[in-house]
């Protein structure tokens, strides 16, 4: 990682697991604020918390990004907290095993508005 990430600010979605987990954990390593969003509030913490421990900033922030009114409370936050937002990574998703035909319109509808 480049040695200019340093104090800037990352919004991560998705960042409870998988590739938003790794991903923040890295950042974090080069110095950037993360701000660690999605639904699942305790893995977030226990993430920050991993985070703290090892020396690096980090705020857990439980939004559904499928929410407009809580994405708009999620970014107020990380800009009274850090006053930026230099990098969104967009990590969240749904997966659905079933086949797409058998997904009611309101699945279909959660599905999309998360990607």
């Amino acid at each position: 990682m480049p040695a200019n990430l340093n104090y800037k600010t990352a919004i991560i979605t998705g960042a409870s697991s998988g590739i938003g987990r790794a991903t923040a954990l890295l950042l974090a390593e080069a110095g950037v604020q993360v701000v660690l969003v999605s639904r699942r509030g305790d893995a977030l913490q226990e993430l920050a918390d991993q985070i703290f421990a090892g020396g690096g900033t980090a705020i857990a922030i439980s939004t559904n990004i499928t929410n407009c009114q809580q994405v708009q409370a999620m970014v107020s936050t990380v800009l009274d907290k850090f006053g930026r937002i230099d990098v969104l990574v967009n990590s969240a998703g749904l997966i659905d095993v079933a086949p797409t035909i058998e997904a009611s319109v309101e699945r279909w509808q959660e599905l999309i508005q998360v990607s």
